[in-house]
């Protein structure tokens, strides 16, 4: 930041992110994407849209880490809101699809292929049994990059993907047999 290398301090602070992922950690993922997102919306404003984006994206990530935080709150809501004024519809979510993807595979280490293979047995395994289908389809969806989630609430649909303003929705039907004897 001090030398105005704005992009590659916001890689900086992504790297710093991807190694904050146990829940108490939450305050320091707030500030780190605080952070991250000044430093691309920095690089933003010498023309740089998809980092301006991204700037967004971290702002938002800050909020939910922190939402008692009424600063960020506003904050964040401002440049939501301010992004849907110029955008009308967003043509950088394939970049943030991306980026989520990437980070997931950051998080999962570089160095070597373990934990990558670990999650990726869990996933294939998890989706050959009815009793962890629904968790391994959810799992494959954060894997590529899209924000995935599931509810157990009475009508609530099977897992969800999101990207952008577009959503997957699944109802999945599994029958009580085992999957690999159909």
């Amino acid at each position: 930041m001090w030398r105005r290398d704005y992009h590659a301090a916001a890689a900086a602070a992504e790297v710093v992110l991807a190694r904050l992922v146990h829940p108490q950690l939450k305050g320091y993922r707030a500030l780190w994407n605080y952070l991250a997102g000044s430093a691309a919306y920095l690089a933003g404003q010498k023309g740089n849209a998809a980092m301006t984006a991204k700037a967004r994206e971290h702002y938002a990530q800050a909020y939910k880490c922190a939402p008692d935080l009424s600063w960020l709150a506003n904050f964040a809501r401002s440049q939501q809101i301010a992004a849907a004024d110029r955008d009308g519809n967003d043509l950088y979510e394939p970049l943030r699809q991306a980026e989520r993807l990437s980070a997931q595979l950051a998080q999962l280490g570089t160095i070597h292929e373990r934990d990558f293979a670990k999650l990726e047995h869990e996933i294939l395994s998890g989706l050959q049994r009815p009793e962890t289908f629904e968790r391994a389809q959810e799992q494959l969806g954060s894997l590529l990059g899209f924000v995935a989630g599931k509810r157990e609430e009475e009508g609530s649909p099977d897992p969800w993907w999101i990207s952008g303003k577009g959503c997957i929705v699944f109802e999945d039907y599994v029958p009580m047999q085992s999957l690999s004897s159909m």
